[in-house]
């Protein structure tokens, strides 16, 4: 695995171990100051769009604050880096 998408599997380790610990600050470190995010679909009724990083981490409190004991489970990775853009 070459070490650009190296990089990005260890931040999506670092960001599901994050959001089950309730370490908000970890987040901040995982996200660019300028990184967009949608979660759900609208196909469900429910789109959240985030358009900073501050609004990401401020969606995860919100959404998991209240919950008790979560786990985010990763699986297969598929990642491609073209350039500047990772998919």
């Amino acid at each position: 695995m070459d070490k650009n998408r190296l990089i990005i599997k260890d931040k999506l380790i670092n960001y599901a171990i994050a959001l089950d610990q309730k370490e908000w600050p970890s987040l901040e470190n995982i996200f660019h100051q300028d990184a967009l995010a949608e979660y759900g679909d609208e196909s469900i009724g429910l789109l959240i769009k985030s358009s900073s990083r501050e609004e990401i981490v401020d969606m995860c409190k919100v959404s998991l604050g209240g919950c008790g004991f979560t786990q985010h489970l990763l699986g297969n990775f598929r990642i491609t880096v073209d350039n500047d853009n990772a998919f």
